[in-house]
Protein backbone atom coordinates (compact mmCIF):
# COMPACT_ATOMS: atom_id res chain seq x y z
CA UNK A 1 0.00 0.00 0.00
CA UNK A 2 1.40 3.48 -0.53
CA UNK A 3 2.63 4.95 2.45
CA UNK A 4 1.09 8.24 3.67
CA UNK A 5 2.88 11.88 2.61
CA UNK A 6 4.93 13.41 5.28
CA UNK A 7 2.90 15.87 7.34
CA UNK A 8 5.25 17.61 10.02
CA UNK A 9 3.31 18.54 12.71
CA UNK A 10 4.33 20.79 15.93
CA UNK A 11 4.94 19.49 19.09
CA UNK A 12 1.41 20.47 20.30
CA UNK A 13 -0.01 18.83 17.44
CA UNK A 14 1.57 15.76 18.21
CA UNK A 15 0.39 15.90 21.61
CA UNK A 16 -3.65 16.59 20.85
CA UNK A 17 -2.99 13.56 18.24
CA UNK A 18 -1.07 11.23 20.19
CA UNK A 19 -1.07 11.79 23.59
CA UNK A 20 -4.20 10.02 25.08
CA UNK A 21 -2.93 6.88 22.61
CA UNK A 22 0.41 6.93 24.38
CA UNK A 23 -1.04 7.28 27.88
CA UNK A 24 -3.38 4.36 27.31
CA UNK A 25 -0.74 1.99 26.29
CA UNK A 26 1.75 3.54 29.52
CA UNK A 27 -1.07 2.22 31.56
CA UNK A 28 -1.65 -1.16 29.92
CA UNK A 29 1.96 -1.57 31.19
CA UNK A 30 1.80 -0.54 34.29
CA UNK A 31 -1.27 -2.60 34.89
CA UNK A 32 1.19 -5.71 33.84
CA UNK A 33 3.17 -4.85 36.54
CA UNK A 34 0.75 -6.74 38.80
CA UNK A 35 1.28 -10.09 36.86
CA UNK A 36 5.76 -10.18 36.82
CA UNK A 37 7.01 -13.19 39.40
CA UNK A 38 6.26 -12.09 42.78
CA UNK A 39 9.89 -11.98 44.07
CA UNK A 40 9.82 -9.16 41.21
CA UNK A 41 6.38 -7.28 41.59
CA UNK A 42 6.70 -7.38 45.77
CA UNK A 43 9.88 -5.16 45.31
CA UNK A 44 9.46 -1.94 46.95
CA UNK A 45 10.88 0.94 45.17
CA UNK A 46 11.27 4.22 46.89
CA UNK A 47 12.59 7.66 46.63
CA UNK A 48 14.27 8.50 43.41
CA UNK A 49 13.60 4.69 41.97
CA UNK A 50 10.04 5.88 42.24
CA UNK A 51 10.05 9.23 41.32
CA UNK A 52 12.73 8.86 38.46
CA UNK A 53 13.53 5.46 37.52
CA UNK A 54 10.26 3.97 37.03
CA UNK A 55 8.54 6.12 35.03
CA UNK A 56 11.13 6.68 32.75
CA UNK A 57 11.36 2.97 32.57
CA UNK A 58 7.81 3.05 31.54
CA UNK A 59 7.58 5.94 28.82
CA UNK A 60 10.64 4.22 27.21
CA UNK A 61 9.02 1.16 26.70
CA UNK A 62 5.52 3.23 26.09
CA UNK A 63 7.17 5.05 23.50
CA UNK A 64 8.96 1.81 22.17
CA UNK A 65 5.46 0.31 21.38
CA UNK A 66 3.92 3.61 19.93
CA UNK A 67 6.99 3.84 17.42
CA UNK A 68 6.43 0.37 16.50
CA UNK A 69 2.52 1.11 15.97
CA UNK A 70 3.01 4.36 14.16
CA UNK A 71 5.34 2.00 11.72
CA UNK A 72 1.97 -0.64 11.53
CA UNK A 73 0.09 2.47 10.88
CA UNK A 74 2.15 3.82 8.04
CA UNK A 75 1.93 0.71 5.61
CA UNK A 76 -2.14 0.91 6.54
CA UNK A 77 -3.76 3.64 4.33
CA UNK A 78 -6.81 2.88 6.79
CA UNK A 79 -4.81 3.83 9.62
CA UNK A 80 -3.66 6.68 8.48
CA UNK A 81 -5.37 9.51 11.34
CA UNK A 82 -2.72 7.77 13.57
CA UNK A 83 0.31 7.92 11.44
CA UNK A 84 2.67 10.59 12.84
CA UNK A 85 5.81 11.69 10.63
CA UNK A 86 7.98 13.24 13.03
CA UNK A 87 9.19 10.26 14.73
CA UNK A 88 11.56 12.42 17.59
CA UNK A 89 8.18 14.28 18.88
CA UNK A 90 6.10 11.50 18.87
CA UNK A 91 8.50 9.77 20.92
CA UNK A 92 8.78 12.59 23.71
CA UNK A 93 5.16 12.81 23.64
CA UNK A 94 4.92 8.63 24.04
CA UNK A 95 7.82 8.93 26.60
CA UNK A 96 5.66 11.51 28.68
CA UNK A 97 2.12 9.51 28.09
CA UNK A 98 4.17 6.60 30.02
CA UNK A 99 5.82 8.88 32.64
CA UNK A 100 2.31 10.03 33.05
CA UNK A 101 0.63 7.07 33.64
CA UNK A 102 2.75 6.01 36.03
CA UNK A 103 2.43 9.12 38.03
CA UNK A 104 -1.65 9.25 37.23
CA UNK A 105 -1.83 7.20 40.69
CA UNK A 106 1.00 8.46 43.01
CA UNK A 107 0.72 12.00 42.55
CA UNK A 108 -2.55 14.15 43.58
CA UNK A 109 -1.89 16.70 41.70
CA UNK A 110 0.04 15.29 38.51
CA UNK A 111 -3.75 13.26 38.05
CA UNK A 112 -5.35 16.24 37.80
CA UNK A 113 -2.89 18.16 35.18
CA UNK A 114 -2.71 14.55 33.28
CA UNK A 115 -6.94 14.13 33.42
CA UNK A 116 -7.17 18.26 32.28
CA UNK A 117 -4.44 16.69 29.91
CA UNK A 118 -6.45 14.04 28.53
CA UNK A 119 -10.02 16.36 27.89
CA UNK A 120 -8.13 18.65 26.58
CA UNK A 121 -6.61 16.29 23.37
CA UNK A 122 -9.74 14.44 23.65
CA UNK A 123 -12.10 17.63 22.76
CA UNK A 124 -9.88 18.40 20.00
CA UNK A 125 -10.45 14.52 18.70
CA UNK A 126 -13.87 15.47 18.93
CA UNK A 127 -13.71 19.22 17.20
CA UNK A 128 -11.56 17.40 13.94
CA UNK A 129 -14.12 15.27 13.70
CA UNK A 130 -17.20 17.20 13.75
CA UNK A 131 -15.28 19.64 11.16
CA UNK A 132 -14.47 16.68 9.02
CA UNK A 133 -18.01 15.46 9.34
CA UNK A 134 -18.98 19.28 8.51
CA UNK A 135 -17.49 18.57 4.59
CA UNK A 136 -19.54 15.41 4.01
CA UNK A 137 -23.01 17.06 4.72
CA UNK A 138 -23.43 18.80 1.84
CA UNK A 139 -25.92 17.49 -0.73
CA UNK A 140 -24.82 14.61 -2.87
CA UNK A 141 -21.45 14.38 -0.73
CA UNK A 142 -20.84 10.74 -0.80
CA UNK A 143 -18.61 9.29 1.54
CA UNK A 144 -14.94 7.42 0.77
CA UNK A 145 -13.54 4.15 1.81
CA UNK A 146 -11.04 6.41 3.01
CA UNK A 147 -13.76 8.72 4.80
CA UNK A 148 -14.90 5.15 6.46
CA UNK A 149 -11.35 4.31 8.07
CA UNK A 150 -11.11 8.07 9.12
CA UNK A 151 -14.57 7.58 11.18
CA UNK A 152 -13.24 3.87 12.68
CA UNK A 153 -9.74 5.27 13.11
CA UNK A 154 -11.56 8.34 14.91
CA UNK A 155 -14.22 6.04 16.41
CA UNK A 156 -11.33 4.01 18.06
CA UNK A 157 -9.63 6.74 19.68
CA UNK A 158 -12.08 8.02 21.36
CA UNK A 159 -13.04 4.77 22.81
CA UNK A 160 -9.42 5.75 24.07
CA UNK A 161 -9.53 8.40 25.21
CA UNK A 162 -13.29 8.04 26.74
CA UNK A 163 -11.82 4.77 29.08
CA UNK A 164 -8.80 7.36 29.99
CA UNK A 165 -10.86 9.93 31.29
CA UNK A 166 -13.00 7.50 33.51
CA UNK A 167 -9.70 5.67 34.60
CA UNK A 168 -8.30 9.70 35.26
CA UNK A 169 -11.95 10.15 37.46
CA UNK A 170 -11.22 6.61 39.04
CA UNK A 171 -7.57 8.44 40.19
CA UNK A 172 -8.81 11.58 41.24
CA UNK A 173 -11.46 10.17 43.47
CA UNK A 174 -9.18 7.73 45.16
CA UNK A 175 -6.70 10.70 45.86
CA UNK A 176 -9.20 12.38 47.54
CA UNK A 177 -9.93 9.51 49.85
CA UNK A 178 -13.57 9.03 48.23
CA UNK A 179 -15.36 6.20 46.59
CA UNK A 180 -14.04 5.31 43.42
CA UNK A 181 -16.07 7.10 40.40
CA UNK A 182 -16.50 3.55 38.36
CA UNK A 183 -16.73 -0.08 39.82
CA UNK A 184 -13.40 -1.01 38.23
CA UNK A 185 -10.97 -3.43 39.08
CA UNK A 186 -7.59 -3.01 40.01
CA UNK A 187 -4.23 -3.57 37.73
CA UNK A 188 -4.98 -5.10 34.31
CA UNK A 189 -8.30 -5.98 35.28
CA UNK A 190 -9.25 -2.15 35.57
CA UNK A 191 -7.84 -1.27 32.61
CA UNK A 192 -9.75 -3.80 30.57
CA UNK A 193 -12.90 -2.86 32.38
CA UNK A 194 -12.30 1.28 31.57
CA UNK A 195 -12.14 0.05 27.79
CA UNK A 196 -14.90 -2.37 28.64
CA UNK A 197 -17.26 0.32 29.91
CA UNK A 198 -16.83 2.49 27.03
CA UNK A 199 -17.02 -0.03 23.85
CA UNK A 200 -20.38 -0.58 25.41
CA UNK A 201 -21.45 2.92 26.48
CA UNK A 202 -20.22 3.71 23.23
CA UNK A 203 -22.09 1.35 21.20
CA UNK A 204 -25.41 1.78 23.33
CA UNK A 205 -25.16 -1.61 24.54
CA UNK A 206 -25.12 -1.02 28.34
CA UNK A 207 -24.88 -4.37 30.01
CA UNK A 208 -24.67 -3.03 33.36
CA UNK A 209 -22.10 -4.90 34.95
CA UNK A 210 -20.00 -2.10 35.65
CA UNK A 211 -21.58 1.59 36.00
CA UNK A 212 -20.51 4.72 37.45
CA UNK A 213 -20.81 5.05 40.73
CA UNK A 214 -20.43 8.47 42.18
CA UNK A 215 -21.80 11.68 40.83
CA UNK A 216 -18.23 12.43 38.94
CA UNK A 217 -18.88 8.92 37.36
CA UNK A 218 -22.31 9.84 36.02
CA UNK A 219 -21.76 13.36 35.04
CA UNK A 220 -18.74 11.71 32.53
CA UNK A 221 -20.80 9.24 31.49
CA UNK A 222 -23.62 11.27 30.30
CA UNK A 223 -21.24 13.03 28.45
CA UNK A 224 -20.07 9.52 26.64
CA UNK A 225 -23.52 8.61 26.30
CA UNK A 226 -24.31 12.26 24.01
CA UNK A 227 -21.04 12.59 22.57
CA UNK A 228 -21.61 8.71 21.20
CA UNK A 229 -25.32 9.37 20.04
CA UNK A 230 -24.43 12.25 17.71
CA UNK A 231 -20.98 10.60 16.70
CA UNK A 232 -23.00 7.39 15.76
CA UNK A 233 -26.24 8.95 14.25
CA UNK A 234 -23.98 11.32 12.27
CA UNK A 235 -21.85 8.52 10.97
CA UNK A 236 -24.91 6.49 9.96
CA UNK A 237 -26.78 8.81 8.19
CA UNK A 238 -23.64 9.78 5.85
CA UNK A 239 -23.11 6.04 5.36
CA UNK A 240 -26.37 5.08 4.41
CA UNK A 241 -25.88 8.10 1.76
CA UNK A 242 -23.45 5.43 -0.25
CA UNK A 243 -20.43 5.20 -0.46
CA UNK A 244 -18.03 6.42 -3.55
CA UNK A 245 -14.59 4.31 -4.47
CA UNK A 246 -13.75 7.69 -6.08
CA UNK A 247 -10.93 9.80 -3.68
CA UNK A 248 -12.30 13.01 -2.78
Amino acid sequence: MKKPQPLYLSLGEVFLKDFNLSLFIGLSLLALYHHLPESVSAYDFTGWYTWGIVPAFNGFFTGILVLILNQFFSRRNFATLYYTSDKFKLLVIAFAGGACAYYLSTSAAATYLVTIAVIIAAAHKIRHFIFKLSSLLFPRRLATFRDLGQFLNFFITLIISFAVINLSANAVSLNLHETAAFNFGDGITGIVDALYFSIITMTTVGYGDIVPVTALGKIITAFECITCYLTLGIMIGIICRGITFQQK
